[in-house]
């Protein structure tokens, strides 16, 4: 399988958006880590995040049944790096690029 760096960024990305509509005290957790990060004391400042923006609302949502899985059979290639958007970009104009057909 192609793109478990992208995957793992996606998955990152959607806990960010999940813990912003979720934890009420995010701005909290966002504020301490900037502080340790700022302060040289990295990561402490991931621990901080991971917790707010990953773990806690992830599991909320489990718990509640909120939280759902698609398998996807079809293309999928990460776009993270110029070197991707390149490959993407080359498929495209080679013609009938395979996230078009099904």
């Amino acid at each position: 399988m192609r793109g478990g760096r992208g995957a793992l960024r996606r998955i990152r990305i959607a806990a960010l958006a999940v813990a912003l509509a979720c934890a009420p005290d995010v701005d909290d957790q966002l504020a301490k880590a900037q502080q340790a990060s700022e302060g040289g004391r990295p990561q402490e400042a991931i621990a901080l995040l991971r917790s707010v923006l990953e773990r806690e609302p992830l599991e909320r949502l489990a718990a509640d049944g909120q939280l759902a899985a698609y398998r996807h059979y079809g293309f999928w290639w990460a776009m993270d790096t110029a070197r991707d958007k390149k490959h993407l970009d080359a498929l495209c104009e080679a013609g009938a690029p395979p996230w078009t057909t099904l």
